[in-house]
């Protein structure tokens, strides 16, 4: 049934009764019908280009469908608590064909509104994302959906009747089926807005960098950028203006305008801009003025905003680059990142006119110093003289001879300063002995001399114990003087630039060690108190004697231990100290014998698929290791695909050649064998990409990932001596290769640990404990006693080697890493000299670089690492002493 009423009103408009009625509703229809409405949005969701077209659509689809009498879709911004109305629809407008949109020019403008407005005192309802239903007679019924995204309030849908009205289940359904689908609708479009404006900045970037590279001055520089930057903003006004040097005054040289009002030239006192803006560029900040048109702030004057852009160098604010309009306007982050980054380039070139500038005239000035005669030479020289010598940037004067050796013809006294060294001992002597043989001077110098083009590079001088850097660029001389080429070197000293670059690099290292120590405090916290809480209540239960839960409590405890350990493992992994037991691996094989446990791991929304090559190199790793890898890359796919998709693992052969090892740091040219993990997921933007071997870093939500998944592989890998690579793109999906060295021997899979409980000792079998911490010792002790061995125990390296040098038998040596002088690698060495065919088990909670090197034990050694089951070492231990 559906029941719908309407007002009658008294002569002042007020309702004095309702005249409604009920109709029974045909189900099969209204669904039918209602499908159908969903399947023609849908149509016209994915043929709309523009979002006023999807959102009017919506709301017109949905109003009529309903019977509703009034539909309205705003969009919230909670930041400044206002809503902007996109598109409103009522059955009082004149009737339109379903889903046309007007034309463009007959759009009504968007009308911004508090959020009050339109909340109606729900807002938190809405914030919460609940759908809020309303049947009230005196203020008409309604309901609206709120779209909730990244868990902010985004938008709002708003249905309202003409009067009382029962809203259906199916109707409310109905109305938060279309404003998801609308949503879904407005982001598509609106990646492809963002796309779209992305390759017009960038198709604007290259236009303008292309024009600067054709300027020839900085007038012209400065001209082409105001008009440039006013054009792509549609801004009244665009200008760039330089701070004086005692930082007073602000002079505007050039400015652009659309005409409608004046450019921005002439002088303003800094201190006009005001305090707080003022503060904010010499910071660095982009500052943003607002005005009523008027001329309180001379910056703004004949507009309402203007944005202003610091131009900052060696530390001080050096100008400012403005963009102006005529009306109110809200300052994106696009528009402030595009102005800075227009700012930037135009700086560049100011910097690259004003240095051939100032070469162009010191060349003509040299010229001229040839060129003159009698006094006009004594002059033209004079004036050269002058501007060579008190020119603060580095300037070097470098005759090419015909023997091909590039001498020094004259420094200025910045080029003394900066070698340390006064002219007597620079000039006339070879360019290699002055600056030294790691210099790359002479080099440029030959290199400028045979090509007759300026070239740039960096060098390093080392003066009374301090390394000093400069930026130079070379480049010839068309002068007369003597034999061979004439050569000009200008340099800037950018030695404090380098070390500020050093101090931000080691502060991030700082940074990136505090979030790592404070997630592992986190964690161990977390898992300390279901061991300690456990421990503590199984303790209490003892002095009451009750004992029904112990067993409980005591699976709470190792449950949390377990954890613990895991977590250890995955951190020595992530620091590339774990013990590697490297063997041949046969790839193929292992991702063989993975493949149902991948399966049941993935679930059956997913398909799997392996491919494995062909004649597939054995590659040198740790088995074990590998499958974690491949398990932990193959959860991480699956939950990248929470609606399904494909996962495939594939093995390859490959050969990182010169070329792709150029272009990767740390990764060595050679054979190694591919193995890559790809999914049709969500992918990775680059933000994400570039964090993601990061300690704790984790794109899941709380209790879902430790973020140390990544981090593991990237240790396992980087152990190994391998290399990982991760290519992804956002809604495409991710690929991960692992390359592992190739193996020259013949390869095998990793075999699971027998699952039946560990056989007894055989009679005589004997076992040395080396073990510092006596709750440790003692329990390795009662394993083995327990299992029928002899064990032979002592606290420290020197006591188990008098063991060891006498006549007792010993069949396995089980010593701790870590012990106090002698540690458990060299007692094993030493031990090895008068038993070579010693058979020796490493226990340690963490892997020592001077005990093992690069990780790797030798045959017959082999590694457990604490907390260890003690299932495990017994049958670790047995093992050991039958098969070595």
């Amino acid at each position: 049934m559906r029941s719908r009423a309407e007002p009658r009103r008294d002569r002042a408009g007020a309702p004095i009764l309702w005249h409604g009625r009920t109709e029974a509703l045909d189900w099969r229809r209204v669904v039918e019908n209602r499908q159908a409405l969903l399947l023609d949005l849908a149509d016209r969701f994915r043929a709309a280009t523009e979002r006023h077209d999807i959102v009017a659509t919506a709301t017109a689809a949905l109003g009529r469908e309903i019977g509703a009498a009034r539909v309205v879709y705003a969009e919230i911004d909670l930041a400044h608590h206002e809503a902007t109305v996109e598109a409103e629809w009522s059955r009082a407008e004149p009737a339109v064909p379903p889903g046309d949109a007007p034309e463009p020019e007959g759009r009504p403008a968007p009308v911004t509104v508090p959020l009050e407005r339109l909340a109606l005192g729900r807002r938190a309802e809405f914030e919460a994302g609940m759908t809020v239903v309303a049947s009230d007679a005196a203020t008409g019924a309604g309901l609206a959906v709120p779209l909730i995204r990244d868990g902010r309030l985004r938008a709002l849908f708003h249905v309202a009747a003409e009067g009382p009205r029962a809203w259906l289940p199916e109707e409310v359904a109905l109305v938060e089926d279309v404003a998801t689908r609308s949503w879904d609708a407005l982001e598509r479009i609106a990646s492809a807005a963002i796309l779209r404006r992305n390759q017009a900045r960038q198709s604007f970037l290259l236009v303008l960098g292309d024009r600067l590279r054709e300027a020839v001055d900085v007038a012209e520089i400065t001209e082409i950028t105001a008009e440039a930057l006013g054009r792509q903003l549609h801004v009244a006004r665009a200008g760039y203006g330089e701070v004086s040097l005692d930082g007073a005054s602000l002079a505007f040289a050039t400015g652009w305008s659309d005409g409608g009002v004046p450019p921005l030239v002439g002088t303003l006192p800094f201190a006009s801009l005001g305090a707080a803006p003022g503060e904010d560029l010499r910071r660095g900040l982009t500052a943003v003025f607002e005005g009523g048109g008027g001329a309180e702030v001379p910056l703004v004057a004949g507009v309402d905003t203007v944005m202003a852009v610091p131009l900052i160098r060696d530390g001080r604010l050096r100008a400012v680059l403005t963009a102006g309009r005529r009306d109110r306007h809200r300052w994106t982050a696009e528009e402030i990142a595009l102005v800075g980054e227009v700012a930037a380039r135009m700086w560049e070139a100011l910097e690259r006119a004003r240095a051939e500038a100032a070469l162009l005239d010191l060349n003509a000035t040299l010229e001229s110093r040839v060129g003159q005669r009698t006094a006009e030479l004594a002059s033209s020289e004079a004036r050269f003289r002058t501007l060579f010598e008190n020119a603060p940037a580095v300037i070097v004067l470098i005759r090419v001879g015909p023997d091909g050796q590039p001498v020094f013809e004259a420094v200025n006294a910045a080029a003394e300063a900066f070698m340390g060294r006064p002219a007597s001992d620079i000039i006339g002597r070879d360019v290699a002995a002055v600056a030294g043989p790691g210099d790359p001077l002479r080099e440029r110098s030959l290199e400028c001399a045979a090509t007759g083009q300026p070239v740039q590079y960096e060098t390093s001088l080392e003066v009374e114990g301090e390394v000093r850097t400069a930026e130079s660029v070379l480049a010839p001389l068309a002068i007369d003087g003597g034999e061979g080429q004439m050569l000009i070197a200008i340099s800037r000293d950018i030695t404090a630039q380098r070390s500020i670059e050093e101090q931000l690099r080691q502060a991030q290292k700082m940074e990136a060690i505090g979030q790592l120590t404070g997630g592992i405090a986190h964690d161990f916290n977390n898992l300390l108190t279901g061991i300690i809480g456990s421990l503590a209540l199984m303790q209490k239960r003892l002095a009451q004697g009750r004992t029904e839960t112990l067993e409980r409590y005591a699976g709470l405890a190792l449950a949390s231990a377990n954890r613990a350990a895991a977590l250890t493992h995955r951190l020595l992994a992530f620091s590339r100290r774990q013990p590697l037991e490297a063997k041949a691996v046969d790839a193929n094989a292992l991702v063989v014998s993975m493949e149902d446990l991948l399966r049941r791991t993935i679930g059956e929304s997913i398909v799997f698929q392996s491919v494995e090559t062909p004649g597939l190199w054995p590659t040198l790793c740790d088995p074990h290791q590998l499958e974690n890898a491949l398990l932990n890359l193959a959860i991480n796919a699956r939950d990248a695909m929470p609606d399904g998709g494909r996962l495939t693992i594939e093995t390859a052969n490959a050969v990182l050649d010169e070329a792709y090892v150029a272009r990767e740091p740390g990764v060595a040219a050679g054979q190694y064998v591919m193995l890559s993990v790809t999914d049709t997921g969500t992918g990775m933007p680059p933000d994400v990409m570039a964090r993601a071997f990061d300690p704790f870093f984790t794109t899941k939500p709380i209790g879902q990932g430790t973020g140390l998944g990544l981090s593991m592989i990237y240790g396992f890998v980087k152990q190994s001596d391998g290399h990982i690579k991760i290519y992804s793109e956002p809604g495409q999906g991710t690929s991960i290769k692992i390359f592992l060295p190739r193996s020259q021997g013949a390869g095998e899979a990793a075999q699971p640990e027998a699952g039946e409980a560990a056989p007894r000792a055989e009679e005589g079998d004997t076992v040395l404990v080396v073990e510092d911490d006596v709750t440790v010792r003692d329990l390795v002790l009662e394993v083995l006693r327990e299992l029928g061995y002899t064990a032979l125990q002592a606290p420290d390296g020197p006591a188990g080697l008098a063991l060891l040098r006498s006549a007792r038998r010993v069949d396995l040596l089980v010593t701790d890493v870590g012990l106090p002088g002698m540690n458990g690698r060299q007692l094993a060495d030493q031990a090895r000299a008068a038993r070579p065919d010693l058979k020796v088990l490493f226990i340690t909670g963490y892997a020592e670089n001077a005990a093992f090197g690069n990780g790797h034990l030798d045959p017959d050694m082999q590694m457990m690492t604490k907390p260890f089951a003690v299932d495990a070492l017994a049958k670790r231990i047995r093992a050991m002493i039958r098969h070595g």
